[in-house]
């Protein structure tokens, strides 16, 4: 087929060449972040995971007499199998400590430390909570 000035229609090779080009760029983008959402998708089911031990930990201390929660007890504390396979070198440290100006008062801390699993240290998850000795006897 040929057009009015003489030269037949459809595509150059440079255009093809070009639209290859321009579809490969498309297809690299596409796959970095499919890998980038893959990697993120993981910190975060970590982090989860994480905020779940803490509060856990909370929990546990808060199923606890009053006049058993000691630093004894504290160091007693381990994250469960399941976590510590799951979050590489996590380090599960859980303090209990009078609160200041408050008597008959306990802070429990708990904070929960781990590294992604291509090295970056991951923001550590911690929580605080208050405790009250309820039954009004000794410490």
């Amino acid at each position: 087929m040929m057009n009015h000035s003489g030269r037949r229609s459809g595509f150059t090779i440079m255009e093809t060449v070009i639209a290859l080009g321009m579809l490969s760029l498309a297809m690299v983008l596409v796959a970095q972040l499919g890998t980038w959402t893959l990697a993120e998708r993981k910190r975060a089911d970590e982090r989860f995971a994480a905020i779940e031990g803490v509060a856990n930990a909370l929990e546990a201390a808060r199923a606890r007499p009053w006049a058993e929660l000691t630093p004894e007890w504290a160091a007693e504390q381990r994250l469960t199998d399941d976590l510590a396979d799951r979050l590489r070198k996590a380090v599960l440290t859980v303090r209990v400590e009078p609160e200041p100006e408050r008597p008959r008062v306990k802070r429990v801390t708990v904070q929960l430390e781990w590294t992604h699993g291509d090295g970056a240290k991951a923001r550590t998850a911690a929580a605080v909570a208050l405790f009250a000795d309820r039954a009004g006897g000794e410490s």
